[in-house]
């Protein structure tokens, strides 16, 4: 027999080479951590970009079509979610995101929005607010029925994130935690991890009170408040009204109420209800659509068996304002409890 003569091999020049070395050579040499070869890679892809006719927008990634551009840079974004290229994965994002927003496909949003949330947590100071609300975000639009990378890019971010299961605002993420679509068929509205609260007393409309009124409030609650507590936020309950978290004991929130209280009535504030009607609750989502509470309890029964959170609750903000369909701080003065004598006083 007799070899044939090998062509040599040159850089590659069909629009289909785009696919290959985006979604397959950048995103493979990235995962085992060869930087060099990922972004030569990467590099690769956009410049055969640019010598090709390709879609400027999100092409599809099942079509036999060239890659589009966007989609081209969506999966450099993954392949530099691996190399932890921080800065080039934001700026690829933002580069694209009128496109990804304006795209039929689901998918491809959701998996932006974990490749981002990801990058956030990568960052030398972390945005954990802003990569845990992506998070959500990216799990209602999937949907009940995520597909299989997903399922896997969002099961990796909730590892990279357990480093912070301990803080207190985390459990804002319980609703997403044990997997995705838990409650996006009822279309909740998710609470902000900044607008997580515990309302304790109503003393009126913001244009109703005047700063004046509300410095002297302060003023009186800082006089009366006790002393700091902690509390635990216990397993979910779903209604017609919302999903939220049982919180306890109770009883270091009833005598902070009944401070509040006093403290408004002495400066000419009352609040409208009473501490004896006082049910405190921590409020994940709220439901503002209507439809029976049976189908909200029943998206979040798998929930139920999350461990407790525990809380410290160190401080009162004046004033929190509902904005649309969901809750938004408007803190004017934020006035600290006392520090507790006894370490762990309260706590449940």
């Amino acid at each position: 027999m007799r070899a044939l003569p090998q062509r040599p091999i040159g850089p590659p020049r069909s629009a289909q080479s785009v696919r290959l070395l985006a979604n397959g050579r950048a995103r493979a040499l990235a995962k085992i951590g060869d930087r060099q070869g990922a972004e030569r890679a990467i590099g690769q892809a956009l410049e055969l970009s640019d010598l090709h006719d390709v879609p400027a927008g999100i092409t599809s990634c099942i079509s036999f079509g060239p890659y589009g551009y966007a989609r081209t840079l969506a999966n450099a974004i993954t392949a530099n979610v691996s190399l932890r290229n921080v800065d080039q994965i934001l700026k690829d994002a933002q580069q694209i995101d009128d496109l990804v927003e304006h795209s039929d496909s689901s998918w491809s949003r959701s998996l932006i929005r974990l490749d981002v949330s990801t990058a956030l947590l990568q960052q030398r100071s972390p945005d954990l607010e802003r990569a845990m609300a992506l998070s959500r975000e990216a799990l209602v639009l999937s949907g009940n029925s995520p597909i299989k990378s997903v399922w896997q890019r969002s099961h990796d971010l909730r590892e990279q994130a357990r480093r912070w299961r301990n803080q207190p605002r985390s459990c804002a993420s319980m609703t997403t935690s044990s997997g995705p679509g838990a409650h996006s068929p009822l279309g909740l509205d998710a609470v902000p991890l900044d607008g997580l609260h515990i309302t304790l007393a109503r003393v009126g409309s913001p244009d109703a009170l005047t700063p004046a009124q509300l410095d002297a409030l302060a003023q009186s609650a800082a006089e009366a408040l006790p002393r700091a507590f902690s509390l635990r936020a216990m397993p979910l309950a779903g209604s017609r009204g919302a999903v939220r978290l049982s919180v306890g004991p109770w009883e270091p929130l009833v005598r902070l109420h009944a401070a509040l209280l006093e403290a408004g009535r002495r400066v000419g504030i009352a609040p409208r209800k009473p501490t004896s009607v006082f049910r405190p609750h921590l409020s994940l989502a709220y439901n503002n659509r209507r439809h029976p509470a049976a189908p909200v309890a029943e998206a979040i029964a798998s929930l139920r068996s999350l461990p407790a959170v525990e809380l410290h609750v160190a401080e009162v903000h004046v004033e929190l304002q509902r904005c649309g369909s969901e809750y938004r701080w408007d803190v004017l003065t934020s006035v600290p409890l006392r520090t507790s004598d006894l370490v762990g006083e309260s706590a449940g």
